[in-house]
Parts: C-alpha cells; sequence; structure tokens
C-alpha cells in the first residue's frame, strides 16, 4: 500500500494476483460424440502485478474517499470508475436485502 506524505492517504495498491480470465464460447450444432465440448485446455495461471489507484479524494460526511479507481493487471490498464456520488451508511428498509 502507498500513502501520500502529506494527507495519508492511500495512493496506490500494489499486489501479486492471478489475471482474471475471460472466455468466450459458441456452438453450432450439435455437441461432438463422446460428449466433450472441444475446449482448449488452457495454461496454468501465472501470478502477475495488479495495481490499484485511487485518487480525486472528496469530503463525504466528514471521510474523505476517492472518487475515482483505476486498476491494471500486469502493466495493463484493465478497469476504472468514477464515482458522482457516494453515500456514508445509507439507510435501507429491512426487505432491500430479502430473497424474492
Amino acid at each position: 500500500i502507498f500513502l501520500d506524505k502529506g494527507t495519508h492517504r492511500p495512493l496506490m495498491l500494489s499486489y501479486r494476483g492471478v489475471a482474471p480470465r475471460v472466455q468466450i464460447m459458441t456452438q453450432q450444432g450439435p455437441p461432438p460424440p463422446g460428449g466433450t465440448h472441444g475446449a482448449p485446455e488452457l495454461p496454468a495461471p501465472q501470478p502477475v502485478d495488479i495495481m490499484l489507484f485511487l485518487d480525486d479524494y472528496k469530503n463525504v460526511d466528514g471521510v474523505m474517499l476517492p472518487h475515482h479507481w483505476s486498476r491494471s493487471v500486469d502493466g495493463k490498464p484493465t478497469e476504472e470508475m468514477t464515482f458522482k456520488t457516494i453515500k456514508v451508511n445509507p439507510a435501507f428498509k429491512a426487505e432491500t436485502f430479502s430473497a424474492r
């Protein structure tokens, strides 16, 4: 974890992890005989450097929170999120999280 010297706010988290995989498989027609789907054998996942950058801190109910996050996996940008508003401890009705 990297902290800003002046404000002591987190600026970046860096860690080793497995890169997320996205795999899309399509099939037209019936499956091949024998029940196999013909999926290619994937190599074992290798650990990579993952970094989460935090910035654009704003005061939310007395707490400084980052309103912009970006993540890179193995040096390549993968995600970016910008929050317009953040609510701290919002009130929820009891049924909000009940099964429907």
